[in-house]
């Protein structure tokens, strides 16, 4: 229990550093999940920040040292916690979970292009007592009128990750069933694998993140850094033709938190 707590800490210590500093590498994640995260931490107080990172902070902390108790207090966190629940429900409904402002770059697209489906839209915003965003998420990408975007494809996105991951990792790119891409490679000294995939159908670009572990004490298994932080979601889905490289270009920064934050618990176990 001790060496759990001193995860624990560990964890809350290094997360609270990142709210400090103001989340600048998270903020500039393309993703929906990210935008809408960071707008509804902006919309609560102080004290209802600070309990929604403990509790995200407690998960990933729990999350790193897997057994049938600890993955027995992550579901009673999830399902419990006010922090947790309370960011949950407003990602599902209200003005969190309206608005282009939070719909994938090609869902806002289509659907601007479609005029029953702006019909509808209009019928539905005709019931609501607010008024849902729909400016895009400047500085993020170069405009906020989502009709001047141009959503990233996956032959840009592929030419710009390969060399980065090959690079960084110094790894060799194999490609798995369904078209995900695998990179097996170092960091830190750490074995490091990252999958991409570029076949969603809203989402541009699916990345996850596992270390092996011989010895078995650390779990990283298909996650990412932002994970930790509550920007969950399946994968990036607002990355531009403009923004594009940029965005691929936090790819090394995010794994190297990562492989620092995952060894650092290590060494305390």
């Amino acid at each position: 229990m001790a060496e759990m707590e001193r995860i624990a800490s560990l964890v809350r210590d290094y997360m609270h550093a990142e709210a400090d500093a103001g989340y600048p590498l998270l903020r500039r994640i393309p993703s929906t999940h990210a935008t809408a995260c960071f707008d509804y931490l902006e919309s609560i107080s102080p004290t209802e920040r600070e309990e929604f990172l403990d509790a995200h902070a407690r998960v990933t902390a729990l999350g790193f040292v897997l057994t049938p108790a600890t993955q027995q207090e992550i579901l009673q966190l999830v399902e419990s916690n006010p922090g947790i629940v309370k960011y949950r429900n407003a990602k599902q409904q209200g003005p969190f979970a309206m608005g282009l402002r939070y719909q994938s770059i090609r869902m806002a697209k289509a659907m601007l292009n479609d005029a029953q489906s702006v019909a509808m839209m209009r019928q539905t915003r005709s019931t609501l007592g607010y008024l849902p965003r729909d400016d895009a998420p400047v500085p993020l990408v170069n405009d906020p009128d989502v009709t001047k975007l141009h959503p990233a494809k996956a032959p840009q996105l592929k030419k710009l990750v390969k060399p980065l991951l090959q690079g960084f990792l110094g790894a060799k790119e194999e490609k798995m069933p369904g078209g995900t891409m695998k990179y097996d490679g170092v960091l830190d000294q750490t074995s490091v694998t990252v999958r991409i995939d570029y076949a969603g159908r809203d989402v541009q670009m699916i990345y996850s993140v596992s270390i092996p572990d011989t010895e078995r004490k650390v779990v990283v298994v298909g996650t990412t850094y932002e994970r930790f932080f509550g920007i969950s979601g399946t994968g990036w889905d607002y990355i531009t033709e403009e923004n594009a490289a940029a965005s691929i270009g936090l790819l090394p920064e995010l794994l190297r938190r990562l492989v620092v934050l995952r060894n650092e618990v290590a060494r305390l176990l």
